[in-house]
């Protein structure tokens, strides 16, 4: 619930979504009329390394994370200005 009004005081929209109203199979398109935009992240594939350079080009703003990611991520720019 956090992430939620967390987002929603951010700029975000909550648009509850009735999958038995929209077939699943139809979701993408849902997604598309409300204008929704989700970047899934393999980690796995850039590497904790690249992290922050994906974050810069895909023009993230806001990320929620676990707390171990969030430590590993953070603990490369300890000592840096």
């Amino acid at each position: 619930m956090r992430d939620i009004y967390w987002a929603l005081l951010n700029g975000a929209a909550l648009l509850p979504i009735n999958l038995k109203e929209i077939a699943l199979h139809l979701l993408d398109r849902w997604l598309q009329d409300n204008e929704i935009t989700v970047l899934p992240l393999n980690l796995k594939e850039i590497g904790l390394y690249l992290l922050d350079r994906w974050l810069q080009d895909s023009e993230i703003t806001v990320m929620f994370v676990v707390a171990t990611l969030f430590s590993h991520f953070g603990s490369r720019f300890i000592g840096l200005k």
